[in-house]
């Protein structure tokens, strides 16, 4: 048998279908530190502006005043004192 010459090459074929995708490779290297960040702080601002006085608060009764006093285990005051609460 004898072989004859080779023809003239074809046009190119269409292209073929894609692949399934590929195993997931291993993790990069680490980056490189990045450069310091802005750690300047700032002056405190000036204080602010006085705010409007708060509302009166109501009138207290100036005519009492005076101590408590407990007397454990009585039962009654003396003098000009005047029984406020009685336990049970």
């Amino acid at each position: 048998m004898t072989l004859g010459r080779d023809g003239t090459p074809g046009s190119p074929g269409a292209d073929g279908e894609d692949g399934s995708p590929g195993l997931e490779g291993p993790p990069g290297m680490p980056g490189q530190k990045g450069s310091p960040g802005n750690t300047t702080v700032g002056q405190p601002g000036a204080p602010g502006t006085r705010g409007a006085p708060g509302l009166d608060g109501a009138p207290g009764n100036s005519s009492q005043s005076g101590s408590v006093y407990t007397r454990w285990g009585k039962t009654t005051c003396y003098g000009d004192a005047v029984l406020l609460y009685r336990g049970k």
